[in-house]
C-alpha cells in the first residue's frame, strides 16, 4: 500500500491533475509540489505519533483504512477540477500516507530475526515497492481510462485490504534475540565497542 499510495499521492497525480482528466485542475503542478513539501512535514508527524503511541499495528490499521475510503471519494472530487479541494483532498492523502508509513519500517524490521533481517526486510520491501510502485501509475491511468476517475482510489482501497491481511498475519513477534536467547546490546571494553 505504501509505495503504490506515495506513486499515486505525488507522482501520478500532478499528472492526473494536469493532463488527464477534464477540465484540468489550474496549477496542478504546483499544488503538487505544495503537498510535496508538506508529505515532508507529515512524514516526520508520522514517526513522531508511532513513538508517542507505539501501537504500530493500529496506527496501520487506521491510517489504511482513512486511505481505502477517503481514495475513491477524494479521485472523484479532485476530477471535477477545482484547485481548493484538489488541494485539500491531495494534502489528506499525503497525511494518512504518513501516518500509514510513520510506524512501518520499523515495525517490520521489528519482526525479523537479527540474522536474517536486513536480506528479508530488503529483498521483501524491494520487491513490493517495484511491483505496487512501480505499477501504479500505469494501473491507474488505465483505470481512468477504462473504468472511472474514481477508479484509482479503489486500487488504494483493494491494497489496503491486502495491507490489512499482511499486518494480521504476521506474528505479533517484536526484538528477536540472538540464538543464545540474549539480548543483542553493545558493550565498551577497553576503548572498544563489541557485540555481547
Amino acid at each position: 500500500l505504501g509505495s503504490a499510495a506515495y506513486y499515486i499521492i505525488f507522482i501520478w497525480l500532478a499528472v492526473y491533475m494536469e493532463s488527464i482528466i477534464k477540465p484540468p485542475v489550474p496549477h496542478a503542478f504546483a499544488i503538487n509540489t505544495a503537498v510535496g513539501l508538506l508529505g515532508v512535514i507529515f512524514q516526520f508527524l508520522g514517526g513522531w505519533l508511532y513513538d508517542m503511541a507505539r501501537h504500530p499495528r493500529t496506527q496501520m490499521i487506521i491510517a489504511s483504512a482513512g486511505l481505502a475510503i477517503a481514495g475513491p471519494i477524494f479521485m472523484t472530487a479532485i476530477s471535477y477540477g477545482d484547485p481548493g479541494v484538489a488541494f485539500a483532498c491531495q494534502t489528506t492523502l499525503a497525511a494518512l500516507l504518513a501516518i500509514y508509513s510513520g510506524p512501518m519500517i520499523p515495525w517490520l524490521i521489528r519482526n525479523f530475526p537479527p540474522h536474517v533481517r536486513l536480506t528479508s526486510l530488503s529483498f521483501g520491501y524491494n520487491v513490493a515497492v517495484m511491483l505496487c510502485g512501480g505499477f501504479a501509475p500505469t494501473v491507474a491511468t488505465l483505470l481512468v481510462d477504462n473504468v472511472s476517475n474514481s477508479s484509482p482510489g479503489f486500487m488504494m482501497t483493494i491494497l489496503a485490504v491486502v495491507s490489512w491481511i499482511g499486518i494480521c498475519i504476521i506474528p505479533k513477534k517484536e526484538d528477536f534475540h540472538d540464538e543464545d536467547g540474549a539480548e543483542l546490546r553493545l558493550q565498551e571494553e577497553g576503548g572498544e565497542v563489541q557485540l555481547t
